[in-house]
């Protein structure tokens, strides 16, 4: 029963995001400790932010293949970000046919999907995240 409960209230957690995702697209954002910069494409007119309460094991920058709905060509991969610093992605976000994915692992082995693009509602990046429970992430929660 207690491990019917916990599965119950691990589902129903998936919903807690714990990454913060800011679009600046005239300056620099201030009192943000950026550790990485990179730069998807050649217009690079908007910055996003990437910020995690939690440590996330890794980052990786994707081409986004919209024919078939998946991951393309891997650009970046970046390891371990210690919880509270940020990484810079120098890109265009679109609308509508998308460019760019970033797909992440936390430190809970929870992962995550965002969609690098205008979400064409009210322009929150952040409505394009996307996160799912692993076995592993289950398991640990379980433990936890």
């Amino acid at each position: 029963m207690y491990i019917l409960g916990r599965l119950i209230l691990i589902m129903k957690m998936e919903i807690t995001i714990l990454e913060s995702l800011k679009v600046c697209r005239d300056n620099e954002l201030d009192n943000i400790e950026v550790v990485e910069e990179f730069t998807l494409g050649e217009n690079n007119s908007e910055a996003v932010y990437l910020t995690s309460d939690e440590p996330m094991r890794y980052i990786k920058f994707y081409e986004y293949d919209f024919m078939n709905d998946r991951n393309g060509n891997l650009l970046h991969k970046l390891g371990l970000l210690k919880n509270g610093y940020t990484i810079k992605i120098n890109t265009y976000l679109t609308c509508g046919i998308l460019n760019y994915l970033i797909g992440y692992q936390r430190f809970d082995y929870v992962k995550g999907k965002v969609q690098l693009g205008e979400n064409g509602k009210n322009g929150l990046i952040i409505e394009n995240l996307e996160i799912k429970h692993t076995l592993k992430s289950i398991i640990y929660y379980i433990i936890k």
